[in-house]
């Protein structure tokens, strides 16, 4: 997979390969993190596209009919009427008869049987061009508000790069596909070509996500791990989120046992859920359970990771971003960390795109990229800021280049260390 960006956020340009495992390194504000947000916001919006469209406007044709039935005060069997009615007019968008026409009519009419006083034929008619009204919107129109609400919600807003008044662009080349979308005011105005997306991204930038287990026990959705730790972002409409895949389980399980018992090996417990729905923390080297809430921020990132495999989220070919995942992690867990996510890889052939400033993490990266000969596609860029614009270099054979642009601090302390020495003010 691969993403070229034009004038998108902070980004004036990037051609980023995807494939295994990606790293963006860099200093802060380089625009690591938007190259992710594109992706998943990619991922989030055209995952089964044509679904979503065809429910967006079975949605608004419902609110139409459920509105014409109780604006119209009519109580006696409104549920049948609602779903009479409802089959009436799908029928009629299908075959636009006279007859078919007259059918709704007559269902109306039937439903104010008990008071035809409360008939009114031009209520009728107005609903039927609302519903056609509703029909004749394009797809594209309807696709082009879906993009431009899941990117909008991922940037607040501010799609286009605020220094360059030229359209933003993106492309993505998945196999043989290539898609183009392109922003005018922070709005999608142009699709070309889209390609439906089946697998799921997730973007995993705060531990502090596994707090939702706790906090939202008492939500609707109770049972659905995925809803409570994500919301309605990750849930699909189109399916039953509900439904277990007992089968993937299997296969998975299968695969997890190195990387479970490098996690028991590491002393990485598990969040488990109560009777009342509330999930809590255990661990062998705990007497009680432990609220999520309490837990540190650097156990929270593997205990969030250990419960996506242990609740099957993660699935084959799925994608994965992880912004800044060290940042919470002392130099051995951030080791340990990158471990993980290389074995994953490995496991369930993801791609996993990777933000980062710690060179410890981005080395062992690399090692256990070379360790796992499964996963002969890793790849490193390196992003800096040049005259306020945003420019990414593939480093992936120089990755040394990374190593020196974070170890300017080092040399920094360095410099200051002999300055403070030869003064006598260190010892």
């Amino acid at each position: 997979m691969r993403l070229e960006i034009k004038n998108f956020a902070k980004i004036k340009e990037a051609d980023i390969t995807l494939d295994g495992i990606t790293v963006i390194a860099g200093e802060n504000n380089t625009g690591k993190s938007t190259v992710g947000k594109i992706l998943n916001s990619y991922f989030k919006a055209f995952k089964r596209y044509p679904e979503k469209i065809k429910s967006q406007r079975e949605l608004r044709i419902s609110n139409f009919i459920i509105n014409y039935v109780y604006l119209n005060e009519h109580e006696p069997n409104s549920d049948n009427l609602i779903e009479e009615l409802t089959q009436k007019i799908f029928l009629y968008l299908s075959d636009k008869s006279e007859e078919n026409y007259k059918s709704i009519i007559d269902v109306c009419r039937n439903a104010f049987s008990y008071n035809s006083e409360l008939f009114d034929i031009e209520e009728v008619k107005k609903l039927i061009s609302d519903v056609e009204r509703v029909y004749e919107i394009s797809d594209t129109s309807i696709l082009n508000n879906i993009v431009s609400s899941k990117f909008s919600n991922s940037f607040r807003g501010q799609i286009n790069n605020i220094n360059h008044s030229s359209d933003a662009k993106l492309k993505i080349f998945i196999k043989n596909s290539v898609s183009e979308i392109v922003f005018t005011d922070n709005a999608c105005v142009h699709i070309d070509s889209p390609i439906r997306i089946v697998n799921s991204s997730f973007f995993i930038d705060n531990p502090n996500t596994l707090n939702n287990l706790a906090l939202n026990y008492r939500r609707r959705n109770p049972k659905d791990f995925v809803y409570r730790l994500f919301g309605d972002d990750l849930l699909d409409s189109s399916s039953n989120e509900e439904q277990q895949d007992f089968i993937s389980q299997i296969i998975a399980k299968d695969k997890l046992n190195e990387i479970y018992r490098l996690l028991e090996n590491t002393g990485i417990g598990s969040v488990e859920k109560q009777e009342n729905g509330r999930y809590l923390y255990r661990s062998e080297s705990l007497k009680s359970p432990l609220e999520i809430a309490n837990l540190s921020m650097g156990l929270k990132a593997f205990v969030l990771l250990k419960s996506l495999l242990q609740e099957n989220v993660i699935k084959e070919k799925d994608v994965l971003i992880f912004d800044e995942p060290e940042i919470h992690l002392h130099p051995e867990w951030q080791v340990i960390y990158a471990q993980l996510l290389v074995l994953l890889q490995v496991t369930f052939n993801l791609t996993i795109l990777i933000t980062s400033h710690s060179p410890y993490f981005i080395d062992a990266i690399n090692l256990y990229a070379a360790k796992y000969s499964d996963l002969k596609r890793c790849r490193f860029y390196l992003s800096e800021m040049e005259n306020n614009e945003v420019t990414f270099n593939d480093v992936t054979n120089e990755i040394d280049k990374i190593y020196e642009k974070l170890a300017d601090p080092f040399d920094t302390l360095d410099t200051l260390r002999y300055e403070l020495q030869e003064e006598g003010k260190l010892c």
